[in-house]
């Protein structure tokens, strides 16, 4: 797993949560940084200081937030076990399809905004900043208040070969050890296959948009402002006075990328 400590973070989740936040409280990287390409829509919600956040079923990875899985046999055990074909009214195999079912809505109704915790991440310019032609805006959530949704709903993402085996918590589930279906949207969000690992991402999910709604995604209002702006090798300089215009520069840096003679693949900032 690629942050060595989210394994510990998602096993604490579920037995000391107060714990959990600690931990990630004292991991959040002092600035998280956003990729994206430029456009009118961008700039304004520049403007605006607002982030786009996506659905997770408009995400580029197939598996994006279906990172876990369940033994279906031992689920059926757990049924028989309190009989729940009799209360139901279904097959013990309709009542494991639902589970999966419950998987997927949860899913269809997450919203979440992605950051990395380096500016000179050579593939995310290339895959999310229109090939150097975007931006890279730079975000201090240690400035944010405990209590801010961003802060608290800002998590890690995990790197691994395999996805995640939610079979126990599903059974306590059932026989009612855990209430808030919701907490497995964490499972769903936190993990990604290790080839993607090179993103060293974090996430910050809107938990107001989880309401079965057919939106694609939701602007939602930044609580800080961006603390710098990068701009790309190819960022044209009509984009770079448009951004620059919609920005508070006492408060935003302004940078522009530079590509010189060096021994390494290393990107010049001025």
């Amino acid at each position: 797993m690629k942050h060595s400590w989210v394994k510990e973070f998602m096993e604490l989740f579920f037995t000391d949560r107060l714990k959990a936040y600690q931990l990630k409280s004292e991991k959040i990287p002092t600035k998280l940084y956003k990729y994206q390409p430029v456009s009118p829509e961008r700039i304004e919600s520049l403007k605006q200081n607002k982030i786009w956040f996506s659905k997770a079923t408009a995400l580029n990875d197939p598996f994006d937030c279906r990172s876990t899985y369940f033994n279906e046999d031992e689920l059926i055990t757990t049924f028989k076990k309190h009989r729940l074909d009799e209360t139901s009214g279904k097959t013990f195999e309709e009542l494991a399809q639902g589970m999966d079912e419950m998987m997927d809505f949860l899913r269809s109704n997450v919203e979440l905004t992605c950051f990395s915790e380096k500016p000179s991440n050579m593939p995310m310019w290339g895959n999310y900043a229109d090939n150097h032609k975007g931006i890279c805006i730079e975000y201090d959530f240690t400035q944010l208040e405990s209590d801010s949704q961003f802060s608290k709903y800002l998590f890690p993402v995990g790197y691994e070969s395999n996805r995640y085996n939610i079979t126990n918590i599903l059974k306590d589930i059932v026989e009612e050890k855990i209430s808030n279906k919701t907490y497995l949207i964490f499972f769903l969000m936190l993990l990604k296959h290790d080839s993607w690992d090179y993103e060293k991402e974090w996430r910050i999910f809107n938990i107001e948009g989880y309401e079965g709604n057919d939106r694609k995604g939701s602007l939602i209002e930044c609580p800080i402002k961006p603390t710098a702006i990068y701009f790309g090798l190819n960022c044209s300089d009509e984009d770079i006075e448009a951004i620059s215009s919609v920005v508070d520069k006492d408060v935003t840096k302004l940078h522009k990328v530079q590509l010189k003679n060096h021994e390494f693949f290393h990107l010049d900032v001025i």
